[in-house]
């Protein structure tokens, strides 16, 4: 192969993985320790998620749960939002689709980020960040946050 082809197959490689980059492009911010109960510890921070092909770009409160035991734990929770001020989830019963659920292993630590879906509850949608348009997270807490060792 000649020299200019290999180049060119480098330039285009190039440019596809800045392409893909750009699609899920994270600019997240310092962990915060929000909450720590027995042997676990839950820090956030914001999450900005951009999809710049199809135009997307949403911020999130971003979770990390982190196991301080020896112990393998299984951790529940739901969560109350307030969307410009008003609680949209207040006075809703725990139900499978609004409880979430994960188990740490000694030590692990699980995070949300832009590829997984909000089901894993490892993020909460806060605004989108190109327009004013919408509603924007002004409010959340756990409830019923429940750790129950193995």
């Amino acid at each position: 192969m000649s020299k200019s082809i290999i180049l060119a197959m480098f330039v285009i490689a190039l440019f596809f993985s800045n392409l893909t980059f750009a699609q899920n492009s994270e600019n997240q911010t310092e962990w915060k320790l929000y909450k720590e109960v027995t042997g676990l510890q839950i820090f956030s921070s914001n999450l900005d998620c951009n999809d710049n092909q199809n135009g997307i770009h949403n911020r999130f409160v971003n979770f990390q749960f982190i196991n301080t035991t020896t112990e393998t734990i299984d951790i529940s929770w739901q969560y109350e939002f307030w969307y410009n001020e008003k609680c949209t989830t207040c006075d809703k019963p725990a139900t499978v689709e609004n409880t979430y659920k994960i188990t740490l292993t000694p030590g692990e630590s699980v995070e949300g980020d832009c590829n997984n879906t909000y089901s894993s509850g490892l993020k909460i949608f806060s605004s989108f960040i190109n327009t004013a348009r919408g509603s924007k997270l002004t409010k959340f807490e756990f409830k019923n946050l429940e750790v129950t060792f193995k």
